[in-house]
């Protein structure tokens, strides 16, 4: 090859799965939590990381998981946006009351669009789940 011939790049896989694998990972490496009751500029957010953090500790999270967590805060009341580098520890962390948490006197709550959603999102799966029941229930009849 010359200097002046273009080099080829050949890309293994594809941009669209590549994308939604990688914000599949985004999302499950991610937890939201919405403080309603709090105003983002009122609020010390030093002081409301730590308290957090110190809440998920109080849920029984080892501290080496909590030390990993970053926090990040949003306005729209308080938003805080808790990351981990792993999306299984982050699983087990949701899978925790983590929406039982009281920071500054407020409790956190899901995320009125995120809830909806799920809801949403759950109920095809609800549905086909009965209806793979039932046909098995069909099918083991002797």
């Amino acid at each position: 090859k010359t200097p002046s011939e273009p080099q080829q790049v050949h890309l293994v896989g594809t941009s669209v799965p590549d994308a939604i694998d990688s914000a599949e990972i985004e999302e499950a490496r991610n937890l939201e939590m919405h403080f309603e009751d709090l105003d983002y500029n009122q609020i010390d957010h030093e002081a409301f990381k730590a308290e957090l953090l110190d809440g998920f500790r109080g849920l029984g999270v080892p501290e080496e998981r909590v030390a990993k967590l970053q926090v990040h805060l949003k306005e729209g009341s308080v938003i805080a946006i808790v990351t981990g580098d792993d999306p299984e520890e982050m699983q087990q962390i949701k899978s925790m009351p983590v929406f039982s948490l009281k920071v500054m006197g407020c409790q956190a709550a899901v995320p009125p669009v995120a809830s909806k959603n799920k809801q949403e999102d759950d109920a095809p799966a609800k549905k086909a789940s009965a209806q793979s029941a039932a046909v098995a229930k069909v099918d083991e009849k002797p």
